[in-house]
């Protein structure tokens, strides 16, 4: 069952914070954004774009900068852990 598949997935991914030390191949790196580039978007417009860096020093501070970011995000958010995720959310289908 397609749901079931979606959900395990779902449960069972990580996040990772921790990388190698050692640098990616470029060529790698411009395959995959070739390949991130196909994929569909509102009105087939890709409004996307990447930059790639690849300076320690500047990979820094934009990680400083998200962290900051993510910091100030998660002051003002607060969950409620008695309703779940899902808050009020039915899950029946309204097939009106």
């Amino acid at each position: 069952m397609m749901g079931s598949y979606v959900l395990d997935l779902a449960r069972s991914r990580k996040t990772v914070r921790r990388f190698l030390p050692s640098e990616l191949d470029l060529g790698s790196v411009f395959v995959a954004l070739e390949a991130v580039c196909q994929a569909p978007s509102g009105a087939i417009s890709q409004p996307w774009r990447f930059i790639v860096v690849t300076d320690s020093q500047v990979k820094k501070k934009i990680r400083e900068a998200c962290e900051a970011g993510e910091k100030e995000f998660y002051s003002k958010v607060r969950g409620n852990s008695e309703s779940g995720c899902l808050g009020g959310v039915s899950a029946g289908r309204n097939h009106s």
